[in-house]
């Protein structure tokens, strides 16, 4: 082999081995977001003012009778949730006694939560430079194809 198809043949190598590292990598991390919009913010409270702490909460989509959202009220009764779509939302509180509160939270399409793009399409990114760097490398190599490192002659 050539010194140029023996230095193509490590930086392929090295692009695959990068990214097979970077998507075992990526599937053992944590991370977060800050997202643009605005949570619907309820408060839960018993007739003499003391909060619903720890109710559970039961959050139901505008026209329809499935459970969207499910968790628990903070210790002052509050609970506070992301909706994807403008409507009539219902809010069910219930605390462990039996006690039942119902709130209608109503969103403004205005008011809907905004999040980054970027993170789902990443996977396509990696993808697209593969491909770039592999046309890439079949343009240096002239007629040589990528692919065929190994000839015997």
């Amino acid at each position: 082999m050539t010194v140029c198809v023996r230095a193509g043949a490590a930086l392929l190598l090295g692009w695959l081995a990068l990214a097979a590292l970077s998507s075992q990598a990526a599937a053992h991390t944590a991370g977060g977001r800050i997202l643009n919009g605005k949570a619907a913010i309820t408060e839960f409270r018993f007739s003499d003012g003391s909060p619903m702490a720890f109710a559970d909460v039961k959050v139901f989509a505008p026209s329809s009778t499935e459970l969207w959202l499910a968790g628990r009220a903070d210790g002052s009764g509050r609970f506070a949730f992301m909706p994807d779509k403008a409507g009539d939302w219902t809010v069910e509180a219930r605390e462990a006694e039996g006690h039942t509160a119902l709130l209608t939270v109503t969103i403004a399409a205005g008011d809907l939560a905004t999040a980054a793009l970027i993170p789902r399409y990443w996977g396509f990114v990696l993808l697209g430079s593969v491909a770039l760097n592999l046309l890439l490398l079949s343009l240096m190599f002239g007629s040589q194809k990528p692919w065929t490192f190994y000839r015997r002659h």
